[in-house]
């Protein structure tokens, strides 16, 4: 059976195996605790954030900032004024939280599927961009009035009703609706005819 772990109290003295003495601090949890926008961008930079470029991740700021420290864990004071963690369970010593730790790897973590997503979404944007211009290039816009910007037939601009002209292997087809233009198009490509 484990022997069980006595973690001094606030403001008691803890003596380390070397003989030097260090003072237990309150530990000053509060669940309530809610950062300051100063300090959460304070941290995000400390674990690496650029809060411009990441500012969907700050929550990870927030969230290290309100965490408890884990279960054996004390804040102390050295002898020499230095303000230290320390795991009465294990002896393990640390001069930065022990969850920054944590909270860096998560960050390390988040952004990565960050990066990838926007990669995802650059990569699907370029796609949608190129597949556009696919479409474009197989069915020309519509004649356009120069001054007005209104079709030169003056007929609606509803898709089904628009004048355009198509070059369809050598025959053009001018004022066609859409309908009849794509299943020309349709027929041109069953039939092996190139568009041009």
């Amino acid at each position: 059976m484990a022997a069980k772990v006595v973690v001094p109290d606030s403001g008691g003295v803890y003596y380390a195996e070397d003989g030097t003495a260090s003072v237990v601090l309150e530990d000053n949890y509060d669940a309530t605790y809610v950062p300051s926008e100063k300090e959460v961008l304070e941290y995000a930079q400390w674990l690496g954030m650029d809060p411009d470029d990441h500012a969907e991740l700050l929550w990870i700021a927030r969230k290290g900032l309100q965490a408890p420290l884990p279960e054996n864990w004390k804040p102390c004071k050295s002898d020499k004024r230095e303000v230290y963690y320390f795991n009465f369970a294990t002896g393990e010593s640390l001069w930065d939280h022990p969850m920054d730790q944590h909270f860096k790897e998560l960050f390390a973590q988040e952004k990565a599927k960050l990066e990838e997503t926007r990669r995802a979404k650059a990569a699907g944007s370029k796609q949608t961009e190129e597949d556009a211009g696919n479409r474009s290039g197989a069915f020309p816009e519509e004649k356009r009035d120069a001054t007005s910007g209104s079709p030169e037939n003056g007929k609606s601009n509803d898709a089904s009703a628009r004048s355009v002209e198509v070059t369809v292997g050598k025959d053009t087809i001018e004022n066609a609706t859409g309908s009849a233009l794509r299943k020309e198009a349709n027929d041109a490509d069953k039939k092996g005819t190139p568009r041009c």
